[in-house]
């Protein structure tokens, strides 16, 4: 048996935001409409450090099977290390031979970033060309890729937990010509008059607060990673129209909609219409130009398993990475 290895520079040179973008917009569907095999992810708690999860997912209408593996220790930025770490590992759906295995990194933040773009193309007004990003990490990056990708943004204002990384985040991107960039120290100042914000930040207390919303403006909420985390404040939330990817995993995982209604502010009802069912015509996306809209992102195994079996295609069929003999 042998097995393809990509890294980040492969899957990049084999797929676009573009492709991520269409291929999480298929899985979202089929995972909406319960056509998918999807375990409840296991997390196993690291003491004092972080998690370590698995997510498994099988797609019988693409076809394609694997699963993702990854830590997330929240403090690895001290220790010279990256936040998040992982492996994809691909499958063949007939047979089950592991196929390839593939950098989770690079893989996470596109397929993470291509779900803000699928939703912010359901449900963002079609006129946003004005951006905030809160972070500037590695979600920073792609979901900057995925926003100009659906929408004509001609100004991005970044803020971060200190003004340097934001300013080395912007500097990064000066090739971007037809993008004005503004850097603030204020999450307020930030969201304040955005059509469109992505909270993709490691806060665990809100940085998009509701008398700093505009009306009509669609939110990303993709930083906040556990039951008692929250980017969005609960006002926000409560006023907003919110769609998740799954409405199991935002009810269990999801604090900005979790703490919401632990403090009365809504029940379950109003978090439980999934992005798929939009897509889908199922269930009702913007119903007005005023209207905000929430998206809240708790990553679902089928995506990763979606894009990881387009980059294997593709990466396969270009002699991409290296294959290593197991046998």
């Amino acid at each position: 048996m042998s097995i393809r290895v990509l890294s980040s520079t492969d899957v990049d040179a084999v797929v676009s935001i573009e492709d991520c973008i269409e291929a999480v917009d298929a899985a979202m569907r089929q995972y909406s409409e319960r056509s998918v095999v999807m375990p409840v992810r296991l997390t196993t708690k690291v003491p004092g450090l972080g998690d370590h999860l698995c997510m498994p997912a099988a797609l019988p209408g693409a076809p394609a099977l694997g699963m993702k593996t990854i830590t997330i220790y929240p403090d690895n930025p001290t220790r010279n290390a990256p936040i998040l770490q992982g492996l994809i590992v691909v499958n063949d759906f007939g047979t089950g031979t592991p196929l390839a295995v593939i950098d989770a990194a690079r893989l996470t933040g596109l397929r993470t970033a291509a779900a803000s773009a699928v939703a912010t193309r359901a449900l963002a007004r079609v006129d946003a060309k004005r951006l905030a990003i809160i972070g500037s990490g590695v979600q920073a990056g792609s979901h900057l890729e995925a926003m100009l990708a659906v929408r004509p943004i001609e100004e991005v204002v970044v803020c971060s937990r200190t003004r340097a990384s934001a300013e080395r985040f912007v500097n990064a991107r000066a090739s971007l010509k037809d993008v004005r960039f503004t850097v603030v120290d204020d999450p307020g100042e930030a969201t304040r008059g955005a059509d469109i914000i992505c909270a993709v930040s490691s806060s665990r207390t809100p940085v998009v607060t509701l008398e700093n919303v505009s009306p009509g403006t669609h939110i990303n909420g993709v930083g906040s990673h556990g039951p008692n985390d929250r980017e969005v404040d609960g006002p926000t939330m409560a006023a907003a129209r919110v769609a998740v990817d799954s409405r199991e995993s935002a009810l269990r995982e999801c604090g900005d909609c979790i703490l919401a209604i632990q403090d009365g502010l809504f029940d379950e009802s109003h978090v439980i219409d999934e992005v798929g069912e939009v897509l889908a015509g199922t269930k009702a996306g913007r119903t007005s130009v005023d209207q905000i809209t929430v998206y809240q992102s708790c990553g679902l195994a089928v995506q990763d398993v979606a894009v990881a079996s387009l980059a294997y295609a593709r990466g396969s069929a270009a002699g991409r990475g290296v294959v290593v003999d197991l046998s």
